[in-house]
């Protein structure tokens, strides 16, 4: 398995081959996986839809339909990453710009050269190369207005009415609501650091801490590329923070590449 999804009550797997399987609640048939769902490199679960990206950057998506979440945007080509929430369906192409479509799909003129995107209930969320966030949608916790604290972002998750994001010191920022119990959800636990990875559920927040030395995957976010258009690659990289970065090709350094991530703007291929 290379990737799994939870959605309201199913879950999604991605196998080495490409294949999806899926489990769980199928009221809406979001576990009946499509013909269509071949060469998948991504998947991503909303409440009651499911969606696949394929290794060409097209879009496949199955389930409930209830506010078009699953009739894919003419608009969603060359898509390197996807993000489903609630009812609605988000998309990152190639060229950094966001195509949502479903529930509250109205993406903000701002929301270009984009890097990662993340779908709540009802807000979406999307990192800039910068570290900065830009969010939109539904605001009733304030779960889309982004903090002033929100700076040096590495990576963004997004709950049904919370927001989570990872600094690159490796401290991590959440707002939004704050759960159904006290000291919990938006309230970080104190001292919390060194976190890798974050995750955002219904009323709760996630965190995997890294311990030990520096390991590397070479895994690329972005899974496609199209001539002209961007590349995003950030790897895998586990171990105790703060770490310090820098990128080579062919052994030489590429002067101003010492973030987690490489981003190149204008790809050849």
């Amino acid at each position: 398995i290379m990737m799994v999804a939870a959605g309201g009550d199913h879950s999604l797997a991605l196998k080495n081959d490409g294949s999806v399987i899926a489990w769980g609640k199928n009221l809406d048939g979001q576990t009946n996986v499509p013909i269509s769902a071949t060469n998948v490199v991504a998947v991503a679960a909303g409440w009651a839809h499911s969606v696949a990206l394929r290794a060409d950057g097209t879009v496949v998506a199955w389930g409930n339909n209830d506010y078009g979440q699953i009739s894919v945007s003419l608009l969603a080509s060359q898509v390197i990453s996807i993000a489903a929430g609630y009812y609605h369906t988000l998309a990152l192409r190639a060229d950094g710009r966001v195509v949502s479509w479903g529930y509250q799909t109205d993406v903000p003129a701002s929301a270009t050269n984009i890097i990662a995107i993340a779908a709540g209930w009802g807000h979406s969320l999307a990192l800039r190369p910068d570290g900065t966030i830009l969010g939109w949608g539904d605001n009733t916790y304030g779960q889309s207005t982004i903090p002033a604290t929100a700076t040096n972002v590495i990576a963004i998750s997004a709950g049904w009415y919370l927001s989570m994001a990872l600094r690159a010191d490796g401290t991590i920022i959440t707002w939004g609501k704050n759960g159904k119990f006290a000291n919990s959800a938006t309230n970080t636990p104190s001292g919390l650091s060194g976190v890798g990875s974050i995750n955002a559920g219904e009323d709760c927040c996630a965190a995997l801490v890294q311990t030990g030395s520096p390991s590397f995957s070479q895994t690329a976010v972005t899974l496609s590329a199209s001539h002209g258009g961007q590349i995003f690659y950030r790897p895998i990289i586990q171990g105790s923070l703060p770490m310090t970065y820098q990128w080579t090709h062919n052994g030489v350094i590429i002067a101003g590449q010492t973030k987690s991530y490489l981003l190149v703007p204008t790809a050849q291929v």
